[in-house]
C-alpha cells in the first residue's frame, strides 16, 4: 500500500522549500574532520554538479549526499512510495550518474559519501578521501606516468605496447595516462613541456585516446594479410608486437582464419 501526504500541498511546498540544497548538516561535519586533518580544498567548486568539495591539484571531487534523496536502498523504499517521490528520486539518481560520467571525462575521479555513512563513520570517510588523495597524486604526477604519456602521446605507441615494455595492466596505463592528459588540457590552456622529451606541445580533446579505440580499432586489410603470412612462422605475441597490437586481438583473428581459411 502507499502512503497518502498526511501534510496539505500548501504545507509541503514550504517544507521542500525549506531544504537546503549547500551547507547541509553532513557537510558541515565533513568540512570540520577535513579542516581537522589539514586538507585544503575548495566548497561548491563551478564544475560540473558542483562539487561539495573539489581537491583541484589532484581532480579529486567528493559529495555529500542524503540517503533518501540520493536512492540508498531504493529497490526496497520504490514500492511503499508514491509517483511523485518515485520521479523525484529516480531523476536524481540518473542526474548523479551523468554528472559522473561527464566529470570522469574531464579528468576526475568522484566520490560519492552517504549521510548515514558520514554519521557512523566519520573517521572512516575522512580516510577514504586520503587514500584517493594519496593515488590521484602518484598516477598524475610520478614519473612513470609521465613515461607512458611521453610514448602514448609524442611517440604515438599503443596502451598495449606500453602495458608490455613496463608489465602492467592496459587499464592502470591508460587510466594514467588520460588523466595526465585531462589534467594538462585543463591547465595552462593545455600548452606545457613534456618533462621527458623536452616536447614542447598543445593538447587538444581529440588527441585523447581511449583504451576501447586500442583495443577495438579495426585491423586494415594490410594487417590481415601480414597476420595470413605470419601465422605458421610466429606466435600471436610476435604479431601483435610488430603490429603493435594486443596478442589477444591478433589470437583472436587467427583462429578467425584457421577457422574459415583464407
Amino acid at each position: 500500500m502507499r502512503r497518502k501526504d498526511i501534510f496539505s500541498k500548501k504545507k509541503r511546498s514550504k517544507i521542500m522549500a525549506s531544504i537546503r540544497g549547500k551547507n547541509t548538516k553532513i557537510e558541515e561535519i565533513l568540512d570540520k574532520a577535513l579542516r581537522c586533518s589539514n586538507l585544503s580544498f575548495e566548497r561548491h567548486f563551478k564544475i560540473t554538479g558542483t562539487p561539495d568539495f573539489a581537491f583541484q591539484k589532484e581532480r579529486l571531487a567528493v559529495f555529500c549526499h542524503g540517503d533518501f534523496w540520493h536512492g540508498k536502498n531504493y529497490d526496497r523504499m520504490k514500492p511503499k512510495l508514491n509517483n511523485y517521490w518515485r520521479n523525484k528520486i529516480e531523476m536524481n539518481m540518473k542526474r548523479d550518474s551523468r554528472v559522473k560520467g561527464k566529470l570522469n571525462k574531464m579528468g576526475w575521479y568522484v566520490m560519492t559519501l552517504k549521510g548515514s555513512e558520514i554519521n557512523k563513520n566519520l573517521e572512516k570517510c575522512v580516510e577514504r578521501v586520503k587514500r584517493q588523495l594519496h593515488k590521484n597524486r602518484v598516477k598524475i604526477g610520478s614519473t612513470k606516468a609521465w613515461r607512458w604519456f611521453c610514448l602514448r602521446y609524442h611517440r604515438k605507441e599503443s596502451c598495449a605496447y606500453i602495458s608490455r615494455k613496463y608489465k602492467i595492466s592496459r587499464q592502470a596505463v591508460n587510466q594514467a595516462t588520460i588523466r595526465l592528459a585531462q589534467r594538462v588540457l585543463h591547465s595552462k590552456g593545455g600548452k606545457i613541456k613534456c618533462p621527458i622529451c623536452s616536447k614542447s606541445f598543445t593538447m587538444i580533446k581529440d588527441f585523447i585516446k581511449t583504451n576501447k579505440y586500442d583495443t577495438w580499432k579495426k585491423y586494415t586489410l594490410n594487417e590481415m594479410k601480414y597476420i595470413k603470412s605470419q601465422i605458421k612462422f610466429k606466435t600471436a605475441e610476435q604479431i601483435a608486437k610488430k603490429l603493435g597490437r594486443t596478442p589477444r586481438g591478433v589470437a583472436a583473428k587467427i583462429r578467425r582464419v584457421k577457422g574459415f581459411g583464407d
